[in-house]
């Protein structure tokens, strides 16, 4: 069965990449077709960023009101779409990423007494050992 298997998916694999460069078919992918690949990109890149900047590393939760990603891709966003250059977008992303979770983290230590531990951020509550889905391998 899996020797079938392995020469079916070969002749599959075979098969698209000889027609694409023979000319059994025409060159020419069909207009509705071109029309749907231009939105590919868009599809993708949102997949992949919009996860990235909404969800808590820590619990798997979307976060909105103390997420500094969230803000700090905003302050991308008006960034990008004023100057139109992808160095100065990425450069106002980061710089606006460290100075939003410094500044999270600094008032939540100023906020707590000094007899209690200092607050951790997201990132050092998704390395707590309670976050593990096996606890007891985590001591």
């Amino acid at each position: 069965m899996i020797w079938f298997i392995m020469i079916t998916a070969g002749l599959f694999t075979f098969a698209a990449r000889f027609i694409m460069l023979s000319n059994v078919i025409s060159n020419r992918p069909p207009p509705w077709l071109v029309d749907a690949l231009g939105f590919v990109p868009i599809a993708v890149l949102t997949a992949i960023i919009v996860p990235a900047i909404l969800l808590d590393p820590g619990d798997q939760t979307i976060a909105l009101w103390d997420n500094p990603r969230l803000f700090a891709a905003a302050l991308a966003i008006i960034a990008a779409l004023v100057t139109r250059q992808m160095i100065t977008t990425i450069g106002v992303g980061i710089v606006a990423l460290w100075v939003l979770q410094w500044a999270m983290l600094w008032t939540a230590a100023r906020h707590c007494k000094p007899d209690q531990p200092r607050p951790l951020n997201r990132y050092q509550r998704q390395a707590d050992h309670k976050s593990l889905p096996f606890r007891d391998q985590a001591r």
